[in-house]
């Protein structure tokens, strides 16, 4: 068996050659020529099947067949010719080397294989070793017994010692966390019944009560029946991987909060949002009970602007907060950055009055983070921990650093948005004021750019010149609108663009319809925001009606003077009479208050429903008062009245009043000198329409000589006649009065009709009114200020699922979910703190069915005093809304975490192409930051000469809503070229139209780096190899014509050629081969102790001659230093260095050698003064097949592999090689070996 065997690769060598010798003899005559491309298969399948010696066999043996068959004379093996020889030769030498390629190919797969094998024995072998080191427990469960057998590491995973388990299935639930139990039964009976294997996360309690998490895995095994046997499985423990899952999670946490922070920060502007949604979140994440935004004001003082807070801890918020200890001491550090983290703040030796102010708010544990706008103290970020002490971890600080350096950017960025949002409005209200005084001004007006085409334009210019509209002249040229505008004006216009200012009181102009017209214009140049002249503006007026009116003015002016003159003289007359008549009535005023006060009758005028009252003087002098001394009223005068008269006159008073009647009296009055007089008075009551007493006039005199004598009375009479005329005169303006009075009472009717309307129309508002809150679609409320309900509407009920009956006098309270209602109480105060509108979110309990969540709007109702009275409630379901937000966070969250963590790059535009989102990895691949990308920042990093193509075929696919696709470049920020792919898709919104656009980009600089150096190796070698093989087989071709038989030095010469190809294709073979060993690492070194010196002059001599051909001279600089390397390879080496530098040195140069004993090593040194190497090709020269040019093959020689062999020699020693060039200067190659240690 063995000698077969053994015999088998040579048998199988000459039947491959039989066959090849056949199929050459039967192909003969239809091939003519290449017959030995079977024999050269013939000896691949033969080094394939029977290795080297096999193939070694059918070379030879394929040899003496084409000598014998094939090569004249036929049938014998004698040659006969040189040619003929060279043709074996030439044959013999490709098979040979065919030989070695495929049999050191087989040879190489065969070890693997071998490796295979003993990789997988070793670990079978290594797996009971790797089971124990990793603490991997193994079970073995008989179902029939139930008995349970384990390994000694199960038994420790459950905290038991070694052989102290009692094998019982009982036992072993015993040992799981009570909790786990049913989900370990459940497990592995579903094992059982579904024949797959189980997997099952686990807890165990150990016998010190501590808890352990222990994964299992395993599966069970049945008899013929199908029935389960046994179970067996393997534990592990894996309490470091939950914990790992724990910092993960908690972590992942974080970067969500400061991410959805950030992205508030991007999306919204809406500063009190960020705000609580910070508190809100951070509360969450840190499981703390209190968490506050803190703001400041210039003294140090501050307020809590949002707060989270749980349901039993104090709410602080909009609470205002002076600590005296503040300013002294926390101010600086925290503009610094500083953090306070306090566990306890009774054992910090914190100052008493903060210690004081913190044990008001509840805490016990605080931590506390600057808020820093710019460079000054904005506020804090505070978290509470009010429960119990807590110690402070290091990722917690550092998150609420994070959060308070978001929330700086989120209130810079507010104050930026407001500031631009104004300078927005103010712009926009100026231009808009200017195109409106320009549309409207009462003048022709037009503006220009410097091309003379029009940018705005007045309606009067447009009725002046008789033009279409405004929009029709804007961006034409105002010489194509009137060609034929003279030159005198082209000439205007080019002084006013030159920066001079035209203009003109009157200019008779004649217009191409023949009008005439007289116009005032001006013609000034304008400036833009560089100072620089952007156009001119015309203003110009028609001044020919004013023209005319002019000149009929002064026509009218003569006129008007002779009738002036005149006129004078007659108003000169009128002015006389007038004078007479003025004078004549002030003399009958004056006689008329005279009268009055000759006669001492006092006069009153008493409006009834407020008894004001106005007096003459007589009237105070009747009562005994100075005029004015005091104010008159109903009660001075009741007052005045005698004691004894003071009832009946009252009532007679009222009583005329009541009556409609005329009021008249005499009484007494006491005068303030106690002295008694008697007085008359009349009066008369004045009504309104409804007949109601509305004013009491009067008059009242002094009776007291009439009372007092006879005498005095009769002259009390005579003087009344005397006095007739005077009281006449009196009822006279008491009649004027009442006729007064009836207008007033008329202008009250009307007045009455018009409260009439008003109270129709105010009830019909009130109608409408109710209907719009009975039939609003949200749940409309009335509550008292402390939340008791008085009114509620249709949609209230349906929400609450209570009738309006039940529901008033409920406290709104009961409605609100218990989670909530601390924040419900929270937000009752607000109002009664805040004016305006409060807007929030809460779940609401109805009475029946299932809790929803409400947006509330309230509003406080304020009386006079500003108290509030009552609250207006708006409640609406936002279920809809809820659903809709949680399902978009999920999404967005998804995109987020798969746009984060993508290896690709990804952003997203608008609908206009605007950046709105970049992924960390576009940003690796710009060496940019977000900030910088957004917007149309992107485009910035497309490489210049790529823009335009690139940006034209985006606008493209954007207008036409199709995808995008190209390969372009990027130029980094540093400055380094990137090849990207990119592709984009449309962002569908819910209703289809397109709202966006996401895009990918794949960074393709390695991929098509690694594409050319593939394409340029196989490029490289099939050139390498085709060129020589073509030179052999053209030179052997002309031989074998027999052309050249009677030439003999040209055939001499292809001979040569020949020759030189043949050396070539083996130094190239042999290079692949060397670099194929050194790479697979199949090349042993020989290292041993060696002179640097020696090697150096064994490799210049070696290159003597080729250099001496060269007219280069080669240089050594002394220097004996030992090294520990293989002297061969170095050798080799040192002929590859010294050997590319005189091929690339020009004539009559020096070559120098060095060596260097560095501090860990030694260091060689080739120098040339050659032409360089050019930048870009100083790492890539020490690849396969890498040339500076690609013509040096042609005429310098060489492979292209030497200084790849150079670098895998080297490396192999444990050193490194470089090179340092500079076009036309030379080039220094370094290499570097390990120093020789005794």
């Amino acid at each position: 068996m063995r000698f077969q065997e053994r015999c088998f690769p040579y048998v199988f060598a000459i039947a491959s050659t039989a066959i090849a010798l056949l199929l050459s003899l039967w192909l003969q005559p239809l091939l003519l020529r290449n017959l030995d491309a079977f024999f050269y298969t013939a000896t691949v399948i033969s080094a394939w099947y029977g290795g080297c010696r096999s193939g070694i066999v059918t070379v030879i043996l394929d040899t003496l067949a084409i000598n014998y068959f094939f090569i004249p004379p036929l049938y014998q093996l004698t040659i006969a010719q040189p040619i003929n020889f060279l043709q074996l030769s030439t044959f013999s030498l490709i098979g040979l080397i065919i030989n070695f390629l495929t049999s050191n190919f087989r040879d190489s797969k065969k070890k693997i294989e071998r490796l295979n094998q003993q990789l997988l024995q070793e670990k079978a072998d290594l797996l009971g070793m790797a089971s124990s080191a990793a603490q991997v427990g193994m079970r073995h469960w008989d179902i029939a017994t139930g008995r349970i057998q384990c390994s000694a590491d199960y038994e420790q995973l459950f905290g038991l010692t070694p052989g102290t388990f009692d094998g019982r299935y009982e036992t072993f639930l015993t040992y799981l966390y009570p909790e786990d139990r049913e989900l370990v039964d459940r497990a592995l009976q579903q094992t059982i019944q579904n024949k797959n294997l189980y997997q099952v996360e686990y807890r165990v309690v150990w016998a010190d009560g501590s808890i352990h998490w222990i994964e299992e895995r395993g599966h069970a095994f049945y008899n013929e029946a199908g029935e389960a046997i046994h179970v067996t499985g393997t534990a592990t423990a894996i309490d470091r991987r939950k914990q790992a899952q724990g910092l993960l999670q908690e972590t992942f946490e974080q970067q969500r909060l400061l991410m959805e922070v950030s992205q508030r920060i991007r999306q919204s502007l809406n500063l009190q949002e960020i705000f609580q949604t910070t508190v809100d979140e951070t509360r969450h994440l840190l499981k703390t009970d209190r968490v506050i935004i803190f703001q400041f004001d210039p003294k140090w003082r501050g307020t809590v602007v949002a707060e989270s807070v749980g349901t039993n801890w104090r709410a602080i918020l909009s609470t205002e907060i002076y600590d005296p200890c503040f300013s002294e001491q926390y101010v600086e550090p925290y503009k610094q950055g500083f953090v306070t983290a306090k566990s306890d703040i009774y054992k910090a030796g914190i100052n008493s009055c903060h210690l004081e102010l913190l044990a008001n708010f509840q805490v016990r544990a605080n931590l506390v983070v600057p808020i820093v706008k710019g460079s000054e103290l904005w506020g804090l970020l505070i978290a509470h921990h009010c429960d119990a002490p807590r110690q402070w971890n290091s990722s917690e600080i550092d998150l609420m650093r994070q959060l308070a350096n978001q929330v700086s950017i989120a209130i810079q960025q507010s104050e930026l948005f407001k500031q631009v949002q104004t300078e927005l409005a103010e712009r926009q209200q100026a231009e808009t004021l200017l195109r409106l005084f320009v549309q409207y001004a009462p003048a022709g007006i037009a503006m220009f750019d410097r091309n003379m085409c029009y940018l705005m334009a007045s309606q009067r210019w447009i009725d002046q010149y008789n033009l279409e509209s405004i929009e029709s002249l804007i961006g034409r040229s105002h010489y194509e609108i009137f060609p034929e505008i003279p030159p005198r004006w082209r000439e205007i216009h080019q002084r006013c663009l030159a920066g001079a200012i035209e203009k003109s009181e009157e200019d008779f102009l004649i217009r191409a319809n023949g009008i005439k017209q007289w116009e005032w214009w001006e013609v000034h140049p304008w400036y833009t925001a560089k100072n620089e002249i952007g156009g001119i503006i015309i203003f110009s007026v028609d001044i020919s009606n004013l023209k005319k009116i002019k000149m009929n003015l002064q026509q009218l002016n003569a006129e008007l003077e002779q009738r002036v003159i005149d006129r004078t003289a007659e108003l000169s007359e009128v002015n006389d009479r007038l004078q007479e008549v003025l004078i004549a009535l002030q003399e009958s005023e004056e006689r008329r208050r005279l009268a009055l006060d000759l006669t001492h009758i006092g006069f009153w005028d008493l409006y009834i429903p407020s008894r004001c009252v106005i007096w003459n003087d007589n009237q105070f002098r009747v009562l005994g008062f100075a005029p004015y001394s005091v104010d008159p009223s109903y009660e001075v005068w009741l007052n005045s009245v005698h004691p004894e008269d003071r009832s009946w006159l009252e009532e007679r008073f009222l009583e005329s009043v009541r009556n409609h009647t005329d009021y008249a009296a005499e009484y007494r009055v006491i005068h303030p000198d106690s002295s008694v007089h008697w007085v008359m008075a009349r009066g008369k009551a004045i009504y309104d329409e409804l007949g109601q007493p509305l004013r009491s006039i009067g008059v009242v005199l002094d009776i007291s000589d009439r009372k007092r004598a006879e005498q005095a009375l009769q002259q009390a009479n005579a003087q009344l006649l005397q006095h007739k005329d005077q009281l006449e005169k009196v009822n006279q303006q008491l009649q004027t009065t009442v006729e007064e009075l009836q207008i007033a009472e008329e202008e009250l009717t009307i007045n009455n009709q018009q409260l009439e309307v008003a109270i129709l129309t105010a009830k019909s508002q009130q109608q409408r009114y109710e209907d719009l809150f009975n039939f609003a679609p949200d749940g409309y409320l009335v509550t008292d200020s402390l939340g008791m309900i008085q009114e509620a509407n249709q949609a209230a009920t349906n929400l609450l699922f209570v009738s309006s009956f039940n529901l008033v006098g409920k406290p709104l309270a009961i409605y609100i979910s218990n989670e909530n209602k601390q924040f419900f109480r929270n937000f009752l105060i607000q109002l009664q703190q805040l004016s305006g509108r409060s807007i929030s979110e809460l779940t609401i309990l109805p009475r029946q069915g299932n809790s929803f969540p409400a947006e509330i709007a309230a509003s406080a109702i304020r009386n006079e005093q500003g108290e509030i009275i009552g609250i207006r409630w708006l409640i609406k379901d936002i279920s809809d809304r809820k659903q809709a937000e949680q399902a978009l966070k999920e999404s967005e969250a998804k995109f987020r975490s798969l746009c984060e963590y993508s290896p690709i790059g990804v952003f997203m535009t608008d609908i206009h192409g605007q950046c709105i989102y970049t992924n960390p990895h576009y940003q690796k691949i710009c060496g940019s930051t977000f900030e910088e990308l957004l917007g149309e920042g992107y485009i910035e990093f497309i490489h210049p000469e790529d823009q335009e193509v690139v940006l034209n075929q985006w606008l493209q696919a954007i207008s036409q809503k199709q995808e995008f696709c190209s390969e372009f470049r990027y130029l980094h920020k540093g400055g380094i070229i990137r090849f990207v792919r990119v592709q984009s898709a449309p962002i569908p919104s819910g209703c289809g139209e397109i709202v966006g656009y996401v895009c990918t980009v794949e960074d393709i600089t390695e991929s098509r780096i690694i594409e050319q150096m593939k394409n340029e190796f196989i490029s490289v070698v099939s050139h390498e190899l085709r060129t020589p093989l073509a030179s052999i087989r053209g030179s052997m071709g002309l031989l074998a014509s027999g052309i050249l038989k009677d030439k003999q030095d040209t055939t001499q010469q292809m001979l040569n050629i020949a020759i030189h190809d043949t050396e070539r294709l083996v130094r190239l073979v042999n290079d692949i081969l060397d670099l194929e060993r050194l790479e697979a690492r199949k090349v042993n070194l020989n290292k041993q102790r060696c002179d640097a010196l020696t090697l150096m002059q064994q490799s210049v001599e070696s290159l003597q001659p080729l250099a001496l051909q060269n007219n280069i001279t080669l240089s050594i600089e002394p220097t004996s230093i030992q090294v520990w390397a293989d002297s061969d390879r170095i050798i080799q080496t040192l002929v590859n260095l010294i050997g590319n530098a005189i091929k690339f040195s020009p004539p009559h140069t020096t070559i120098t050698l060095k060596v260097q004993n560095e501090a860990d090593h030694i260091l060689f040194q080739v120098q040339d003064r050659g032409r360089g190497i050019p930048a870009d090709k100083l790492e890539t020269i020490f690849g396969r097949f890498q040339q500076v040019d690609a013509s040096d093959s042609r005429h310098k020689g060489g492979t292209g592999l030497g200084l790849a062999i150079c670098k895998l020699i080297v490396q192999q020693h444990g050193g490194k090689i470089w090179v340092e060039s500079f076009v036309g200067e030379g080039s220094t190659f370094y290499f570097t070996l390990p120093k020789f240690l005794d």
